[in-house]
């Protein structure tokens, strides 16, 4: 399968490139980039293939791969640079976060499933070694009788998608232990505290908090009295590309398809709204 990167704003790209490369055998390779004017850094191009192709947008990768790694920063252009790839039947891997509101969201799951190709956006943090371990439960703890806290920094001042920017992990997390909390039917309200900490009470009993991205905390679910340190796999971004390769050849469309790409973009939606309306 031809594969195209777009965006290289991150520090993701040369471990993308390095592992495609891995992945000769299977048939799949890099044909091409999507820099948007930046010039592709020393270690990027040591690690690309000569004979890839370098193009200005997106949109531009149109009929030089078979599926495309999106990790553009600027989520509030997310929208523009996917859509008309989904439009000409290519499958997509998005990076955090897919959108910024409910309505983009539902757009692109949307499209990708007129089109039936694939369409992924997932947090390292849903494969998280020690979420892993929450889920498997010990006596129910994540069950819903329980307080759930889940904490991790986000700046909502984020150039590149406000709160949602890291927030998207949050949320995501949050689905995985309980996903009827998204709902839109929860009640909401948002806090601002001290130290730049934002706190969202979602319903009776889950609270997300969002740390200050200057400080030292890492993200962290607290389930009643026992609280456990999340990290991702060291190697989830290749994970999460093999998944999304294996999905492209049957793509899913159900309903827990959308509702995991569209419910964790709609709460971030109506915490950033609910912060917009504190003095």
């Amino acid at each position: 399968m031809r594969i195209a990167l777009a965006g290289i704003d991150s520090s993701r790209p040369v471990r993308i490139a390095r592992h495609i490369a891995t992945l000769g055998s299977n048939g799949h390779r890099l044909t091409g980039i999507a820099t948007e004017g930046r010039l592709p850094s020393a270690e990027l191009q040591e690690v690309l293939p000569p004979d890839v192709s370098v193009v200005e947008r997106p949109r531009d990768l149109i009929g030089l791969a078979d599926a495309v790694l999106e990790f553009g920063r600027a989520a509030v252009d997310r929208t523009a640079r996917v859509l008309p790839l989904l439009d000409a039947g290519l499958p997509v891997l998005v990076d955090k976060p897919l959108a910024l509101t409910r309505d983009a969201a539902e757009l692109l799951a949307d499209r990708a499933r007129r089109r039936g190709v694939a369409l992924i956006a997932d947090s390292g943090y849903r494969t998280a070694p020690a979420l892993a371990a929450v889920l498997a439960g010990t006596g129910g703890d994540a069950g819903p009788e329980q307080l759930l806290s889940i904490s991790g920094p986000a700046d909502p001042g984020s150039p590149w998608g406000g709160l949602a920017f890291y927030g998207s992990h949050h949320a995501q997390i949050l689905q995985e232990l309980r996903p009827d909390a998204l709902a839109k039917t929860e009640s909401l309200e948002v806090r601002r505290g001290m130290g730049g900490e934002i706190s969202a009470q979602v319903g009776e009993r889950v609270q997300l908090r969002f740390t200050d991205p200057a400080g030292s905390d890492g993200f962290a679910v607290t389930i009643g009295d026992r609280t456990v340190p999340l990290a991702p796999a060291p190697d989830y971004l290749e994970r999460l590309i093999d998944h999304f390769l294996a999905e492209c050849t049957a793509p899913r469309h159900d309903d827990g398809w959308r509702r995991r790409l569209v419910d964790p973009v709609a709460l971030l939606e109506r915490i950033s709204g609910g912060l917009l309306r504190l003095p």
